[in-house]
């Protein structure tokens, strides 16, 4: 396994990178040529989970809450806020995310390749369908430029994907991004999924990896957590050294 590989790192809904660092202990002592790099989302998280109270690293964050009148306006600021860390921590390799952080990886990385989505005329709408694509317009605003930054080096370099307790957001979350794709992501996925996980199931997690092109998949007999025992993280590591 090459050591130069450098992963982003995205902690779940009321959670934090560092309990996400914690929570990988084992798994970052098995991938020893993994460079981790774990953010905190931006939001504080407005439903916070009771069994958070006393969270280490601080407070419980988000990427969005569905509490915000729209949804997308968060969304918009953690995209801005992540590709302010791709553009001075990256490039990475790789991006792993647990629960509503691998929501928002195809939303990341549909957005390093906006050129690709589908030209809709503005012009040929009205009522709610042209409010709708307005609001888009407005979603896409700040981070075209944003995007545009970047080494063009960056918009390539993530090679995979691992999702753990995923699911595919929703338009309240970023509108049309992720609807009526052309392609599917073009990036080697690994997708954990607990077949006791009573917060996602197993069916968000399968609509999630439909937005992958050729995903792998690691099913495991538990709930709403990341196997690490070395059972896993051989696997999580077989998966790695592949790329």
């Amino acid at each position: 396994m090459s050591p130069i590989k450098k992963v982003l790192c995205l902690h779940g809904y009321s959670q934090n990178g560092l309990k996400l660092k914690s929570s990988l202990g084992a798994v970052r002592k098995a991938m020893k040529g993994i460079d981790f790099v774990f953010v905190d989302a931006p939001h504080i998280a407005t439903e916070p989970r009771s069994d958070n109270n006393n969270l280490q690293g601080g407070h419980p964050y988000s990427w969005w809450n569905m509490t915000t009148p729209k949804v997308w306006q968060d969304t918009q600021k953690s995209l801005i806020h992540l590709l302010d860390v791709v553009k001075n921590q990256g490039p990475f390799e790789g991006i792993f995310g647990f629960s509503q952080g691998a929501a928002i990886i195809p939303i990341l990385l549909t957005v390093l390749r906006y050129k690709e989505l589908p030209k809709v005329d503005i012009n040929s709408l009205s009522g709610p369908a042209l409010a709708f694509e307005k609001e888009f317009v407005l979603f896409m605003d700040p981070l075209i430029p944003a995007v545009e930054s970047l080494d063009p080096t960056v918009l390539d370099s993530f090679k995979f994907a691992i999702c753990a307790g995923g699911f595919a957001p929703g338009k309240k979350v970023c509108l049309r991004l992720l609807a009526n794709r052309e392609s599917k992501l073009d990036v080697s996925s690994l997708h954990i999924m607990g077949k006791t996980d009573d917060v996602i199931s197993n069916d968000m997690s399968m609509s999630l990896s439909s937005l992958f092109k050729n995903p792998d998949f690691i099913v495991h007999t538990g709930g709403h957590y990341i196997p690490s025992s070395r059972e896993y993280t051989n696997l999580y590591s077989n998966f790695v050294s592949k790329l």
